[in-house]
């Protein structure tokens, strides 16, 4: 079996021809049924038996993250019910052993949660000490995609913002040890553990 961690299978099924830049996906031809026509059937010749699909919003041109991450989740839902017989969507470790194609939903960047509420949410799923940082800052890119805010978040695409996110931080109630957690204590735990 085969649990791949990563495929852009529900911007596929949002993203139509036209609508968005053309490096973002090869799109398959037709406008409905992807899924059934295309992504099914090769995540199950694949050997695929769990497949992670991110909710990816980044990239609008609209600026309509949030809008279209909603759109991925909307198809999403109504694709593990209408293949309720071959794939089913994962909540629970004992889940993972069920014998169909196993979905389990991920996030790809913040962007649909406008940035700060995220680490709200990741505090409040997780608890203090399992979020950290990961940028994946681009500043390298042309001024003129980020000032589109294509690739960016508002304020942050490059090291040196990192201050201004520790002041909002601040703002939203974390300091001392919490703060330390997340700007660099969590991840040095976790290396020193496993290093």
């Amino acid at each position: 079996m085969i649990v791949d961690a990563h495929t852009d299978v529900l911007l596929e099924l949002v993203v139509r021809e036209g609508a968005e830049p053309p490096f973002e996906l090869v799109l398959r031809e037709g406008e409905t049924g992807v899924f059934t026509r295309y992504w099914l059937p090769k995540l199950v010749a694949g050997g695929v038996g769990i497949q992670i699909c991110p909710l990816y919003g980044e990239g609008a041109r609209r600026h309509d993250a949030r809008e279209r991450t909603l759109a991925q989740l909307e198809e999403f839902t109504r694709l593990v019910e209408e293949h309720s017989e071959q794939v089913c969507q994962v909540y629970t470790a004992a889940e993972l052993d069920d014998p169909r194609l196993r979905l389990v939903l991920s996030l790809e960047g913040v962007e649909p949660t406008r940035w700060l509420d995220h680490f709200d949410h990741a505090v409040e799923v997780m608890g203090i000490g399992h979020v950290g940082l990961g940028a994946d800052l681009v500043d390298q890119l042309d001024p003129a995609h980020i000032t589109k805010k294509r690739f960016a978040l508002d304020g942050f695409i490059s090291p040196e913002d990192f201050p201004s996110l520790v002041t909002a931080l601040r703002d939203r109630g974390y300091d001392g040890n919490r703060l330390e957690g997340i700007t660099s204590g969590n991840w040095l735990r976790i290396l020193r553990e496993t290093l």
